[in-house]
């Protein structure tokens, strides 16, 4: 594992492998995952463009936005849009 980033309700995590896991509370779409389903195990988040050449290096929670830097210098975000 590269990382492992925690906060109240929500768990990203991301792999050797540079791909990006979730689980936490998924009320609001907070995970990423496209649903509001709860997850007590972690869930591959896929990007909407994603290729198996996209690796990620870093997760930062910053209020209600999560942001993930690719290793090819690409942010992604994931808004929870109701606050935490």
């Amino acid at each position: 594992m590269i990382q492992c980033e925690a906060v109240q309700y929500c768990t990203f995590l991301i792999l050797n492998s540079g791909a990006l896991y979730a689980m936490g509370k998924g009320s609001y779409g907070r995970l990423g995952l496209g649903d509001s389903t709860n997850h007590a195990t972690p869930q591959r988040v896929r990007f909407k463009d994603e290729t198996d050449s996209i690796k990620l290096k870093m997760v930062s929670n910053l209020i209600n936005l999560y942001y993930i830097l690719g290793l090819q210098k690409t942010v992604y975000v994931i808004h929870a849009s109701h606050p935490m």
